[in-house]
């Protein structure tokens, strides 16, 4: 079953480099829709007042913690 890990990474970093900081999980095949997704909202709302910027990908699975903030 796959799950993801949602990092902050250094933009010009190898694709399997370190993470700067974690946070969260996602599991697509959940089925409890609270677990689906793990996010430390905190987290998630500093990197992007930092300037932070998600991927497309990550974009579409955080949209609605981002809409929060």
């Amino acid at each position: 079953m796959p799950s993801f890990r949602i990092v902050v990474a250094e933009e010009r970093s190898r694709r399997d480099g370190s993470p700067v900081a974690l946070l969260g999980r996602y599991n697509p095949r959940e089925a409890d829709a609270s677990k689906k997704l793990e996010v430390d909202d905190e987290k998630l709302k500093y990197w992007v007042s930092v300037g932070a910027k998600p991927t497309e990908k990550a974009m579409s699975i955080l949209k609605s913690r981002l809409a929060k903030s």
